[in-house]
């Protein structure tokens, strides 16, 4: 299994002006909805926050990776997000986020949902793709330093 097994082109959001939490999850959300990969938007946002509630899925490092199963997602997808100028987010290490990593799935494929969660996690252990990832400045470029980087790591 490959993170690029669930990422295209509009899948990737290389500069969100979002400034906090719920306005960043708001416009990642709406991605999936423009994608058809969800029909009304409100329910998982809402799921999302809940879910930050309980934990907030800011790792530090400026990486966030909201993740939720819920009935309203079609297909497991993976939607990448850059900020620029950071946002708020309540991270663990209390600095801004400039990179999310939004996963999502059908309750169905709950066992794929875990795997694709363990694989980013692994991912992003490795600084020097974080750094890269950060800096990217294009879904062009995004796209390429993820497909490189999960290439190496496949498995």
């Amino acid at each position: 299994m490959r993170l690029m097994d669930f990422i295209s082109r509009e899948n990737v959001a290389p500069d969100i002006k979002a400034r906090n939490k719920e306005e960043l999850l708001t416009e990642l959300v709406g991605m999936l909805h423009t994608c058809g990969k969800i029909g009304d938007p409100a329910p998982l946002v809402k799921s999302l926050l809940e879910r930050e509630k309980i934990m907030t899925t800011g790792i530090g490092r400026g990486i966030a990776v909201p993740h939720a199963v819920s009935p309203e997602v079609k297909d497991q997808s993976i939607i990448l997000g850059r900020i620029p100028e950071g946002a708020e987010y309540e991270s663990l290490d209390r600095a801004p986020v400039y990179f999310v990593f939004l996963l999502v799935g059908p309750p169905e494929e709950a066992s794929i949902h875990l795997k694709t969660l363990a694989r980013i996690s692994r991912l992003i252990q490795h600084t020097n793709f974080v750094e890269s990832i950060k800096k990217a400045v294009t879904a062009e470029d995004i796209l390429k330093i993820l497909a490189e980087e999960d290439g190496k790591h496949a498995g």
